[in-house]
């Protein structure tokens, strides 16, 4: 019984040791951070759009056309 867990605990040792499988961690770490920099882009140039472009060119349409609604 004593040689069945000296098995197990010495294969779940090298199992811990190895480092198998990084790269595919490394990959989905690099995916993320990129996935919450575009998120954070889109969040910015949404800000800038609906606070600053799309009123100034409402005000430059109205004044264009006389628009007085």
């Amino acid at each position: 019984m004593e040689s069945i867990m000296t098995a197990v605990f010495s294969k779940i040792r090298n199992i811990l040791a190895s480092d198998r499988g990084s790269e595919h961690v490394q990959t989905a770490t690099l995916v993320l951070i990129a996935v919450v920099i575009g998120l954070l882009l889109m969040e910015a140039f949404f800000g800038i759009f609906s606070t600053i472009i799309i009123p100034n060119v409402t005000s430059k349409l109205q004044d264009i056309f006389g628009y007085t609604g």
